[in-house]
């Protein structure tokens, strides 16, 4: 009678370990891998929205228009105001206001983290309450935070000094503040320089220019 054989228990503990050592080293492969793929999903997600943030930042600085209205002694002025950290605007292609001209304002903000954002803010377009002097109050009423976790931020403006300046054809020069109600004239460039993941960029937009011709129609208008 012939006996059936089997493994013996030394064979099976083998087996057993093999297989033991197999399924932690696949566990650990397909942890590391989870977690390199949330990681670079994650910075691609990141960079996808930054992207984005940053076109829509260019599609409205682009826009801003060289908005006249006017000012303590009924004088034409140009609305526009800006500085190191921000700016006061008049643009045609807002957040929320498709179909009016908007005031909208780009700030710079300090979060818990010590990092920075890029506030933008608009006050809503509105046909019964047209902005047309600058005594009227601005009450900016929504509000969207356009790029975060930013190591810093600043805004420089490239243009003459006043309107005298261009008018004799003098060079253009880059300033950290740019009033076009004192100077009369808008900026020709604006840059914003800001620190993103160690690295340092530059978004820098070509502006609506203005006639200054148009200041004295508008003038002799009234």
């Amino acid at each position: 009678m012939v006996k059936s054989k089997g493994f013996s228990l030394v064979e099976l503990l083998v087996a057993l370990t093999i297989m033991s050592f197999t399924l932690i080293i696949m566990t650990q492969g397909y942890t590391f891998f989870i977690e390199r793929w949330g990681k670079e999903l994650g910075n691609f997600d990141d960079s996808a929205k930054t992207m984005k943030s940053l076109l829509l930042t260019r599609r409205l600085v682009e826009s801003i228009y060289p908005f006249i209205v006017r000012a303590e002694k009924n004088e034409p002025v140009i609305f526009f105001e800006g500085d190191n950290q921000g700016l006061v605007a008049i643009t045609t292609k807002s957040l929320y206001s498709q179909e009016l001209p908007t005031i909208f304002r780009l700030s710079l903000k300090q979060q818990e983290d010590l990092s920075y954002a890029l506030i933008y803010e608009e006050q809503p377009a509105n046909n019964a309450q047209a902005f047309t002097h600058m005594s009227q109050r601005r009450k900016f009423s929504k509000t969207t935070v356009l790029l975060e976790k930013l190591e810093f931020l600043e805004f420089s403006y490239f243009g003459h000094e006043n309107i005298d300046e261009k008018n004799s054809a003098r060079p253009m020069r880059w300033w950290t503040s740019f009033n076009a109600l004192n100077r009369r004239v808008m900026p020709q460039r604006l840059n914003i320089k800001f620190g993103l993941l160690g690295a340092e960029q530059n978004l820098q937009v070509k502006l609506t220019e203005i006639d200054s011709r148009v200041l004295v129609q508008f003038s002799e208008s009234f």
